[in-house]
């Protein structure tokens, strides 16, 4: 096998694709794929996002030297309407046209994994589509781990309660993999049972709160995990709202409900990491501080990241930026990211080529200036050298939570950022849009 490189155009849907019966006709493959397939769906989401990187499509040779799709036909079928919606059936082409009209991130070309034979394909496809096989297979994620993953979803305060339970060694290590989440879950979800509790967050937030007193709020959940995991008070995961609230009200009954409130407080407590000791030798003045983790910091560009930024427009957006906390205004900060970043790109590339043509894509004009840049590349320090491969990396991978085309995704909610992302990929970058910033 090998990777080859091939425009989406030219490439042919299966007519042995085991989503159908075999079809011959490429218009009808397409027809049965977007009536049954999903197709629009999967076309809408690549419109907004691009192609996930993590997916190649599988490609063999037929004897005219085609390239046929033997695995990823849903993809390339919504990949070749988006490209070209005069092939759409009847009555869908203004859908497909509209999605393609309005994207900046689909792709013409992709990349494929180009097979020697359907046999040899075979073997990697059944991997992916014939269940876990004993762990040779795909193993999808339990309830547990979709909620570490996700991180806001439904699942998210039970799966802190039991991390908090675990800590407090109210429950065992053991105790926890007897699949009690999603009755946790359940629970939880109810705002009366979580009240009563003590507990002032939703069940979708991961910045857990109470505001009773921790030894309380301890005594009332070592009580609900004991009735858990005996069965007793039909604590069970039959179990339905009525009898939530009935529980969150026996629980005050029999004494074991917080009764005294204060002020809110993180059910968790953060701890701040001590400084590892410090090399031989270290110059005086340097300390762990000096590099602090970009997790910790609120906002995207840290306090220490000085420049002199003469255009007003880029400092006005600067300015926004350094004021906006990124962990509780996330989308907000990439959009003015967004507009930060675009402003010192377009600046850059006005002043080494010229006005850029109209219309021409921001990952293009970044392109266009990680190359000028290269070639006085010897006049940069390493620093510098390692933070313009990051930025040709952020140009080439169009998923990284930079690229051009991740941001834009970002301003049509297309997708929504990860702060810790935003706040690590900016300081991978930031020694190389200090250069450019001294630049313009």
């Amino acid at each position: 096998m090998e990777n080859i490189t091939v425009k989406v155009l030219d490439l042919y849907l299966d007519t042995e694709n085991p989503r159908h019966e075999p079809i011959s006709d490429r218009e009808k493959i397409i027809s049965h794929l977007v009536k049954t397939e999903k197709i629009k769906s999967l076309a809408k989401d690549i419109s907004e996002k691009g192609i996930s990187p993590l997916d190649l499509p599988a490609v063999i040779k037929d004897k005219n030297g085609n390239n046929i799709v033997v695995e990823g036909n849903r993809r390339i079928c919504a990949l070749t309407l988006l490209n070209d919606p005069e092939l759409s059936p009847d009555g869908e082409k203004a859908y497909f046209t509209g999605l393609s009209e309005k994207s900046d991130v689909v792709p013409e070309v992709i990349n494929c994994v180009l097979f020697k034979s359907r046999e040899e394909a075979n073997v990697w496809i059944e991997l992916r589509h014939n269940g876990e096989q004993g762990g040779v297979g795909l193993v999808t994620w339990d309830a547990v781990q979709k909620a570490r993953f996700f991180h806001a979803s439904d699942n998210t305060l039970a799966l802190k309660l039991l991390d908090y339970a675990e800590q407090k060694k109210i429950i065992t290590t053991a105790q926890r993999q007897n699949k009690i989440l999603t009755t946790i879950s359940r629970f939880i979800g109810n705002p009366i049972f979580r009240s009563t509790l003590g507990i002032t967050t939703g069940r979708s937030d991961p910045n857990v709160k109470i505001d009773v007193s921790r030894e309380e709020f301890d005594r009332a959940l070592k009580k609900f995990f004991d009735d858990l995991l005996s069965g007793e008070n039909n604590v069970t995961s039959r179990s339905k709202k009525d009898d939530w609230e009935k529980y969150a009200k026996k629980l005050k009954t029999d004494g074991f409900a917080p009764k005294s409130h204060v002020e809110e407080t993180d059910l968790i407590e953060k701890t701040q990491k001590k400084p590892s000791e410090l090399k031989p030798g270290t110059p005086p003045g340097v300390t762990k501080a000096n590099n602090p983790s970009p997790d910790l910091r609120k906002y995207i560009i840290p306090s220490d990241f000085k420049v002199t930024i003469k255009d007003k427009i880029i400092k006005r957006a600067f300015d926004e930026l350094r004021d906006i906390n990124c962990d509780d205004y996330t989308l907000a900060s990439s959009l003015v990211c967004r507009a930060f970043l675009e402003n010192i790109y377009s600046r850059f590339y006005e002043k080494a080529y010229g006005n850029h043509p109209s219309g021409m894509q921001t990952h293009n004009v970044l392109d266009k200036v990680i190359k000028k840049i290269e070639e006085d590349k010897d006049a940069l320090s390493k620093l510098q050298l390692n933070a313009l491969g990051a930025l040709r990396r952020v140009q080439n991978n169009e998923n990284n939570v930079l690229s051009p085309r991740t941001l834009g995704a970002f301003a049509h909610a297309g997708w929504y950022p990860d702060a810790k992302s935003l706040k690590r990929e900016w300081d991978n970058i930031s020694p190389i849009i200090s250069y450019i910033l001294k630049d313009i």
